[in-house]
């Protein structure tokens, strides 16, 4: 019998991809604004925070079975070692049946104060999301977030305006999203 003598195709794992239909609209910003206090916040020592609160359906993947990694990032500068660092990771389970290629949300909690945010100005907050074992943590170039070859990451990123001094038309933190009171923040 003739053997074949074509060569074996390695066809890289197909990213995920992000569904921006189902995306919240408050997200869609090109830019979203955090007041950290309002004047009764800080005499309540309150803080707002942004609630990044993915729902179910923005992350699809065409292979059910495939574990998937979402992790966040603030203000990612591979020449800055500090700002590397993972600041939330969320697992996205796949499972063994079903067609299903909706995901489960993807929640992250901006809270300044936890990013030693110390003054107003601009960040930018990345979420990056592969398979599990798709990322080369023995990578010095890009720490946390390259891939290994065969592999490919999708990336979103949101624009945050951060405002670190209390603003007298905004006494207290917005009660619609994505801002939000932090409650344990209270005293």
């Amino acid at each position: 019998m003739p053997q074949s003598v074509d060569s074996i195709v390695n066809n890289p794992h197909i990213p995920p991809r992000f569904d921006l239909a189902a995306m919240p609209s408050y997200l869609l910003a090109p830019e979203l604004t955090l007041y950290k206090q309002g004047a009764t916040d800080q005499s309540l020592g309150c803080h707002c925070a942004i609630l990044f609160d993915l729902p179910e359906g923005v992350v699809l993947e065409d292979d059910v079975t495939v574990d998937l990694e979402a992790r966040w990032f603030v203000d990612y500068d591979p020449a800055v070692p500090r700002s590397t660092g993972v600041v939330s990771t969320f697992r996205l389970a796949g499972g063994s049946t079903g067609s299903n290629i909706q995901r489960e949300g993807v929640p992250y909690t901006f809270r300044a104060d936890d990013l030693g945010i110390v003054t107003s100005g601009q960040h930018v907050i990345e979420l990056v999301v592969a398979e599990r074992d798709a990322y080369d943590e023995s990578n010095t170039v890009l720490p946390h977030r390259a891939m290994s070859p065969g592999y490919a990451s999708i990336v979103y990123r949101f624009f945050v305006d951060v405002q670190v001094q209390p603003d007298a038309n905004r006494p207290k933190c917005p009660a619609q999203l994505p801002s939000m009171r932090e409650p344990s923040s209270c005293r």
